[in-house]
């Protein structure tokens, strides 16, 4: 008589057993964790040697120990064509037990049949053992793949996170090389300015010069009626007059180079403003790279535990 197996799939577990009660209107599972009451079932019973037979049903009852402990539960078939209904005679024929031989003593054969029950409850429970194993085994290459998967995502986000650190290293490089040129033009800048300002206070002084000098021309004129009589006097007198008159156009053609400088001091002004936008740029820069930096070790060491 060759043992026949049952296999009992729900929506929530899988199990695994021995025979022990058939019917064509249904069968009992051993298990110590019972499916609950009005579960709908998928019934495999397969044998060595033969195709297996296949039925839905539901858990109809539990059946429990003495003590109290489960010991399976029944389901009843739910629908039973002529085809799958001969196949669960023929399993019930096959598996029928042996006739009591005559003139076995009845407390000797409790006894045996006590054993047997308790070999096909242990037979039972290693094939549970067995099924539970397999599970577990199946959602531990599941799990696996998933951190085998997760590993490679890490890998490929630490490639990426490499390969931006060093364009945000390309790029930190090329706002300090901008920045000591921007220095450099900004100290050009400050010695212009200050060249200028010293032509300013020059054109200022010749400013004042040209002042004293119109006041000086004022009262020449003012003294002209008394200096007729002297034309040496008079022409020293034009002649200071034209040197006045010359260094007058001289301060009158300063003032546009006055005007430009005043625009130059504007536009240096401007641009030390932006140097130092640039300045808090390259700073934000660095702030960035060494943020990335620190994210990079945290997902090396998440790498290397995750390999471990």
């Amino acid at each position: 008589m060759s043992r026949v197996e049952v296999r009992v799939a729900s929506r929530e577990s899988l199990q695994a057993s021995y025979l022990r009660d058939l019917s064509t209107g249904g069968l009992f599972v051993r298990s110590k964790n019972p499916l609950p009451p009005a579960s709908e079932v998928v019934v495999e019973l397969s044998v060595a040697n033969a195709p297996p037979v296949k039925l839905r049903g539901v858990v109809v009852r539990h059946e429990v120990a003495e003590d109290g402990t489960p010991r399976g539960f029944g389901v009843q078939f739910s629908t039973v064509d002529a085809e799958t209904k001969a196949s669960i005679e023929q399993l019930i024929r096959e598996n029928q037990p042996p006739p009591v031989p005559a003139g076995v003593d009845e407390m000797e054969l409790a006894e045996l049949r006590g054993t047997l029950e308790a070999y096909e409850e242990s037979m039972a429970e290693l094939r549970a053992s067995e099924m539970d194993l397999a599970q577990k085994l199946e959602n531990s290459e599941a799990e696996r793949a998933v951190l085998e998967q997760v590993a490679n995502e890490l890998r490929e986000r630490v490639a990426s996170l490499e390969g931006d650190q060093q364009a945000h290293r390309n790029q930190l490089d090329d706002v300090l090389e901008q920045l000591k040129r921007s220095e450099a033009e900004l100290t050009a800048l400050r010695a212009a300015l200050s060249q200028l300002q010293d032509e300013l206070a020059t054109a200022h002084a010749a400013e004042s010069d040209l002042d004293a000098a119109r006041a000086e021309l004022e009262t020449a004129r003012a003294l002209e009626p008394e200096l007729l009589s002297t034309r040496g006097e008079l022409e020293a007198l034009r002649e200071t007059y034209n040197q006045l008159q010359t260094e007058l156009e001289t301060a009158r053609a300063l003032e546009p180079e006055l005007l430009s400088a005043r625009g130059e001091v504007e536009a240096l002004r401007e641009t030390s403003a932006q140097l130092q936008n640039e300045l808090s740029v390259a700073q934000a820069a660095q702030t960035e790279l060494a943020m990335a930096q620190g994210e990079l070790a945290g997902l090396r060491e998440a790498t290397t535990q995750l390999q471990n």
